[in-house]
């Protein structure tokens, strides 16, 4: 089951930068986890878009915004009692 997107709306001044897509394997397993996961993440200004597929084998989280930090995102998700790792191109 795919989760919902989160989205935020994105302020007059930020319309003009440049969107980031970083992408991670997680152990997510339960829509409740994918709740948590948007819940926090949405908090960050520079997070636009949190979304998780729990369908797919590697739970990928997905992750839009402006210069988004993969080592902070790491560190909330492990926050939470979750494992990510970001997956390259």
């Amino acid at each position: 089951m795919r989760s919902e997107v989160k989205s935020l709306s994105i302020p007059e001044t930020d319309k003009h930068r440049i969107m980031e897509v970083l992408i991670f394997k997680t152990n997510a397993s339960k829509q409740s986890e994918v709740s948590s996961l948007q819940n926090l993440l949405s908090r960050f200004a520079h997070i636009i878009e949190v979304s998780v597929d729990l369908d797919d084998c590697d739970k990928v989280l997905r992750i839009v915004g402006n210069n988004p930090s993969p080592t902070q995102i790491q560190l909330l998700v492990s926050s939470l009692g979750l494992t990510c790792s970001e997956m390259e191109d």
